[in-house]
């Protein structure tokens, strides 16, 4: 079949299921015309686990039909017969092969099943933001194409199961409405953006302090709580009654050892209890100070609008040429059915035209370490192991000798930069470097531009 042939007969997509449906998807959507299928190749255990399901839902959104799957042995020996078997069935279709899925051995096995009829194929790369082309198979031509039909937010996360409330993101680019601007002036004049941060950081040293604190110990809590000890010690007691009248009404089961076992079990729930109430003191008494002091809870907000004023300008003029497909803030990711509760909300999300999600995670001051990798994984789940998280922080040059300042530049140093990227908002016009930093600090424009450079499409 010569090439003119291949780009206008009916096809058929043979894709290997895979855990991350994801991964096979943006080229066959790409290249898919009215009347093609796909054909899933499936083994034990993605059949058993239905791998190809959530991908099957979102083809068929796209009235692409999914043909029944075909199950595929363990050994490269046995798959090859059953993949010919396949091959000699598509009598007038052609078919190609989405080279994402599957292990090694299975490609291996799959290439050896055409016996030299160099089926076209397709390949999704992760960097750049395109796919490979082969329309004589993998021995002949490549053609690298860029992604003219990407895949939406909602289908990616629907790929792994999940959704995002229509009510709580909002979409920075392609959009024309602006966000609107900070009227104090943050992100943009250096005095009011300066003073922001002086305040949150006035309200916040107290905060810092008090949680700090190590937990009081059950001997304290003897001294400064004696009533509620009493209360923990009525609880014991209570619980103590409670078992003994369960063995009096079971005389077959009334022996010391039950008994011991049962007051255990109890008393070790009631001072779990209490050992809580001990750990999480101090910090409730930092929330209650912050609370009565009126900490300036705005910030964050602030900061964050701020992130997406200046990636949304930016994505307007460069967003196509860096192979961004679309750009959301404050995505709220719950499982896909409805009801169920929120497992990741992410600030900034950006996605590649690959269908790969890049998360740009807005912090002003607090950077927990436990908390950004919690949201890593929960990115990964919500879209595939290719997302990356990425830390934006303030970097103001300009106040090189304020102590807010010094404090995030502590956080930021604490930061492995192979694990999660940063990049920092600068104010416009300010300085590259400053004496307390140990690195230039381009415009964040420059900054965004050299983080997407890597997937930026080669055509």
């Amino acid at each position: 079949m010569d090439l003119a042939e291949i780009e206008t007969s009916p096809r058929v997509f043979i894709a290997v299921a895979t855990g991350q449906a994801v991964a096979n998807l943006p080229p066959i959507v790409d290249l898919a015309r009215p009347g093609d299928q796909v054909l899933w190749l499936e083994s034990e255990t993605a059949h058993r686990g239905q791998w190809s399901e959530p991908a099957r839902g979102v083809l068929q959104e796209r009235q692409i039909i999914s043909l029944p799957g075909v199950k595929l042995p363990d050994t490269p020996a046995d798959i090859v017969p059953v993949v010919q078997t396949v091959l000699q069935g598509l009598v007038g279709i052609q078919p190609v092969f989405v080279l994402n899925g599957g292990t090694k051995v299975m490609a291996l096995a799959i290439e050896l099943a055409q016996m030299g009829m160099c089926c076209p194929a397709a390949y999704s790369q992760d960097r750049p933001a395109e796919y490979w082309w082969m329309p004589q198979g993998i021995g002949g031509s490549l053609e690298r194409r860029r992604f003219v039909r990407p895949l939406s937010l909602d289908e990616v996360l629907a790929c792994s199961g999940y959704r995002t409330p229509s009510r709580s993101a909002r979409k920075l680019w392609p959009d024309t409405r602006d966000i609107e601007p900070d009227g104090g002036g943050y992100g943009t004049d250096p005095d009011a953006t300066g003073r922001a941060h002086q305040l949150a950081f006035e309200h916040e040293t107290p905060y810092r302090v008090l949680r700090g604190i190590d937990p009081p110990t059950f001997g304290d809590l003897l001294t400064i709580d004696a009533d509620g000890m009493n209360r923990w010690a009525g609880r014991a007691w209570d619980a103590a009654q409670g078992i003994m009248q369960k063995q009096a009404s079971r005389p077959q089961e009334r022996d010391l050892p039950a008994f011991i076992a049962g007051c255990r079990a109890e008393f070790t729930n009631i001072f779990h209890g209490a050992r809580d109430r001990l750990r999480d003191a101090p910090t409730n008494a930092a929330k209650t100070f912050s609370r009565l002091q009126g900490r300036d809870r705005k910030l964050g907000t602030r900061f964050e609008l701020a992130v997406a004023r200046r990636i949304q300008a930016w994505l307007r003029t460069h967003g196509n040429a860096f192979g961004v497909a679309e750009a959301w803030h404050n995505v709220e990711v719950c499982p896909g059915k409805e009801g169920g509760t929120t497992v990741a909300e992410l600030d900034i999300l950006l996605l590649l035209a690959n269908g790969v999600l890049l998360c740009l995670e807005c912090k002003t001051y607090d950077i927990g370490l436990r908390d950004l990798d919690a949201r890593l994984l929960s990115l990964r789940r919500a879209g595939s192991g290719l997302a990356r998280m990425v830390l934006c922080a303030p970097v103001y040059t300009g106040f090189a000798d304020a102590d807010w300042a010094e404090a995030v530049r502590q956080k930021r140093s604490k930061i492995n930069e192979e694990t999660f990227p940063l990049i920092g908002l600068t104010l416009p016009g300010q300085p590259e470097c400053c004496p307390v930093e140990q690195k230039p600090w381009p415009s964040f424009e420059d900054q965004l531009a050299k983080l997407l450079q890597d997937y930026r499409p080669t055509t």
